[in-house]
This record gives C-alpha cells, structure tokens and sequence, in this order.
C-alpha cells in the first residue's frame, strides 16, 4: 500500500480488482504511517468502506496526535468521508 514519490513522501493508496483508486494519505518517512485497516460493508448497499487507523505521530511530524482515524467510501467513485484525530499536542 505505501508507495514513496521523487520528493521522499510517502503516499498511502488503496486499489482492488474493481478499479477503486484512493488517495489516503501522504507524509515524511518519519511519521509511522497506517497502523489498520478494515474493509467494511453495509447490507444492501453497493458501497464498501475503508476505515484507516493511522499509527500514533511519536515524531510529531503532524500534530503528535496518539489517534487518527479515517473514513472512505467505494463505490463508483472513491470519496473521503470523515477523519478524526485526537490527544494532539497542539
């Protein structure tokens, strides 16, 4: 899932067979990146969702936040829906 770019970023995606593409996240190689992840569904809906738990920002790279969470949803097109972080230090 992780893939670096030309500038030392690590970019976080998520791809599968149907052809859902995602950007989920970027950041510096210090920050620790995604710690889980759920694949979610809802019966009788066509959608399925991502939920990302992001690994605690120990570098304080972001926020020194010890819980960040994100929410994305697949279907026809992928889309963001909702993060959260909290016990930041700012």
């Amino acid at each position: 899932m992780p893939k670096a770019t030309r500038s030392g970023t690590v970019r976080y995606v998520y791809n599968d067979s149907q052809g859902h593409y995602a950007l989920l996240g970027q950041h510096t190689p210090k920050f620790s990146g995604v710690r889980k992840t759920y694949l979610l569904s809802i019966s009788g809906e066509p959608s399925k969702y991502l939920f990302v738990c992001w690994a605690r920002d120990t570098e304080c790279t972001e926020a020194c936040c010890k819980h960040s969470y994100s929410l994305v949803r697949l279907g026809k097109e992928v889309e963001n829906l909702l993060g959260n972080a909290y016990g930041c230090d700012v």
